[in-house]
């Protein structure tokens, strides 16, 4: 036991670059039934329903929220298609289902872009030997809201939270420089550098925009030739730098909404969001509107508070002073920052488990379910009220799914400073990875299988055999003879498809979409006797 643990360590330390702490003992993969979870039957029993109500109520579903919803259906159910694998030895096959590739509450496919961006990111972008630290900006209310709503003024305030965090980072380095190197009077251009994942969810299955920010601690001192960088460490940020950082923002926040005439003065004088006409267009902006205030936007319970299993109290969270919430965490006028956590980029495990921590899926599959037809959500953590799970129709519950599916074309992911692509300087700071070459027939299917993984700095892509192996301590390359797994053939055509799995007992046809349930108004009026004038006496 404690050899076998110690060759694991030894294999680890070997390739650190490219294995973390997170597998040690693969296991064999063994396929998921997505038809068989909670969340899969509850969007196979009630969408026509959620439709219907939609087309009801004036708002009917956009089209890309449509195809989020019927995708995820699809989505790891092999009688839509699959990949056929052979063992090279004895000759043992095993079938993998297609995926959605959505980014909406898809919780594979979300576990899939999470691993790839931890692994990517860990490997290929953050550099060695630093501190990295996590910068959390949550937004008020409203402004959750007009940011979901409207791309341009979200790229707005997260250049602000950027530039604000890395302008306090940069002073922080020229007081460290000028107590050590006091006789020096003018300093070189600085340069921060960090990376951003846009979060749109919540802890409760609610419309959450806010920022993860990852920043290096520290700042590079840029050469007038372009031809090399020297870094510099920062302090670790004190009280009174955040409290100036959030009152920085909001201020500039508030600026940033004059100029785009996104609030006007009511008959009182009082500053308020002024109306979008736009909005009332769009069938999603009061299920998006509904969602951030935790709220119900359609049914019979329109407008009213999503129920929790103990009774609400209202905080009010408006302050007229930066105030102190917690350790390294401040709070300003409905926006909060935390930025108490932080690792050395040399911890690859600790590092990646971080940025998994950003980069997760929307909806956590194991704290469904449901009682009495209904759908409890369980909190992370007990609120301050004693509130330990959200409950919800069906129909509420897809309600508030459709308020997560990012619209398209929208980027989550941003890079700044010097990590940015167009930098540069960032050949000199990221880490210059010399790729494995690697031949095996197995690794080029799965990376041909697999090609809706995201792409790594030089362009080429991890396979997702390597990172179930890498995160999950899944191996699905190795037959359990010894022998390598290797792809033979991808079954799209229907015939086919029935035909291989009807031989191997399996379900061949996917779970129907249950019919709509939805009573509209018009069929209780369908539904009552009729008499003709003759049967009057």
């Amino acid at each position: 036991m404690h050899e076998q643990s110690h060759g694991n360590l030894q294999r680890e330390d070997i390739h650190s670059h490219r294995q973390t702490a997170f597998a040690l003992n693969n296991t064999r993969y063994i396929r998921r039934g997505p038809e068989c979870t909670l969340l899969y039957k509850v969007v196979q029993e009630n969408l026509r329903s959620f439709e219907d109500l939609c087309r009801e109520e004036g708002k009917p579903l956009p089209p890309h929220v449509s195809k989020e919803f019927e995708a995820f259906l699809k989505c790891g159910v092999l009688a839509h298609g699959f990949l056929r694998f052979k063992c090279t030895a004895c000759k043992h096959e095993r079938l993998v289902a297609f995926s959605c590739k959505k980014r909406g509450f898809c919780g594979s496919c979300g576990a899939r872009r999470m691993a790839e961006k931890a692994a990517h990111l860990t490997d290929k972008v953050f550099p060695s030997s630093t501190i990295i630290r996590q910068w959390v900006l949550a937004l008020p209310v409203p402004l959750r809201y007009m940011c979901a709503r409207n791309s341009n003024l979200q790229g707005k305030i997260l250049r602000l939270t950027n530039a604000t965090i890395a302008r306090t980072i940069k002073k922080s380095v020229r007081v460290r420089l000028d107590k050590k190197y006091p006789s020096i009077k003018t300093r070189k251009e600085l340069e921060a550098g960090s990376v951003t994942l846009i979060q749109r969810f919540g802890g409760h299955v609610n419309l959450n925009i806010h920022f993860h920010m990852l920043h290096v601690q520290g700042a590079w001192e840029l050469s007038s030739d372009e031809s090399s960088v020297i870094f510099h460490s920062a302090d670790n940020p004190t009280n009174e730098e955040l409290l100036s950082c959030i009152e920085k923002i909001s201020s500039g926040v508030l600026r940033i909404l004059k100029r785009m005439k996104l609030i006007e003065q009511d008959e009182t004088g009082h500053e308020v969001i002024a109306n979008n006409s736009s909005d009332t267009d769009d069938p999603l902006a009061s299920i998006q509107a509904a969602s951030t205030q935790n709220k119900i936007a359609l049914g019979i319970r329109k407008g009213q508070r999503v129920r929790r299993l103990i009774e609400q109290l209202e905080y009010e969270y408006l302050e007229n002073k930066p105030k102190l919430t917690g350790s390294m965490a401040v709070s300003f006028m409905g926006f909060s920052m935390h930025a108490a956590v932080s690792t050395w980029s040399t911890n690859k495990a600790r590092l990646e488990q971080l940025v998994r921590y950003t980069a997760r899926p929307a909806v956590s599959e194991e704290r469904l379910s449901e009682v009495n037809g209904d759908i409890h959500y369980r909190l992370k953590s007990p609120w301050t009220d004693g509130s330990t799970h959200v409950v919800f129709t069906p129909l509420e519950f897809l309600e508030k799914l459709a308020a997560l599916i990012p619209p398209p074309r929208i980027h989550l992911t941003r890079f700044h400073g010097i990590l940015a692509p167009h930098s540069k300087y960032r050949k000199f700071v990221v880490p210059q990875i010399v790729e494995e070459e690697n031949n095996s027939d197995t690794e080029k299917s799965l990376e041909v299988e697999q090609s809706d993984a995201n792409i790594g700095a030089n362009g080429k892509r991890i396979s997702w055999a390597k990172l179930l192996s890498r995160v999950f301590a899944l191996d699905m390359t190795n037959c359990n003879c010894g022998g390598q797994m290797r792809a033979i053939s991808a079954v799209i055509k229907q015939d086919v498809v029935v035909k291989i799995l009807t031989h191997l007992g399996l379900p061949a046809r996917a779970p129907p979409i249950s019919e709509s349930k939805f009573q509209r108004q018009g069929d209780f009026w369908d539904q009552t006797p009729h008499y003709d004038d003759s049967q009057i006496i």
